[in-house]
């Protein structure tokens, strides 16, 4: 009876030091989610007809049902927008950083069209991410609302400073954590 413990134990010994196989944390969920944001950035006249805008927007992203990681996650977003002075047509395009409390981040990409100052429809895609996020991938059609608050004027350059604030929403952001 003896020498049949001792393998066993000697087995279960083993087993415990080198580590029993480590368990995911995969997770894979389509949420909706949306951020209140505000923005600031410049435009600049680029043609008799044309600008570019260069800016941030940036706020907290929430997803509705308050499940997964990235509920409650700050997100800034750099771009451009390419605009049509006289039709107000806009194509905008930029990246976006997305960090959670403990500061693990998720990169995304973002590109949308539209009507300046009215609103912007799109893609949103999530490119990478650290570590919690390491190998996190996802996309969610984009839908984005502006509305103007400030707007200051360099008469001597033509640069045009404009802030807002606007409402971001991810309607089926399909995200998959490994």
């Amino acid at each position: 009876m003896i020498r049949r413990i001792i393998p066993m134990a000697l087995a279960a010994a083993i087993i415990t030091a080198i580590g029993a196989p480590a368990t995911t944390t995969a997770e894979e969920n389509t949420v909706k989610a949306s951020a209140a944001w505000i923005g600031k950035g410049r435009i600049f006249q680029t043609g008799e007809d044309t600008a570019v805008f260069l800016g941030a927007f940036g706020g907290v992203l929430y997803v509705e049902s308050q499940e997964g990681k990235l509920d409650a996650v700050e997100l800034i977003c750099p771009g451009t927008f390419d605009i049509e002075l006289k039709s107000g047509d806009q194509e905008g395009t930029g990246n976006c950083i997305i960090t959670d409390k403990d500061g693990d981040r998720v990169f995304a990409e973002w590109a949308c069209d539209g009507q300046k100052m009215v609103s912007c429809k799109g893609s949103f895609k999530l490119t990478s991410g650290t570590g919690k996020f390491q190998g996190i991938t996802g996309k969610s059609p984009l839908r984005a609302r502006t509305s103007l608050s400030e707007i200051v004027v360099d008469l001597k350059s033509g640069a045009v400073a404009e802030a807002g604030a606007g409402l971001l929403v991810l309607p089926e952001l399909k995200y998959k954590l490994p």
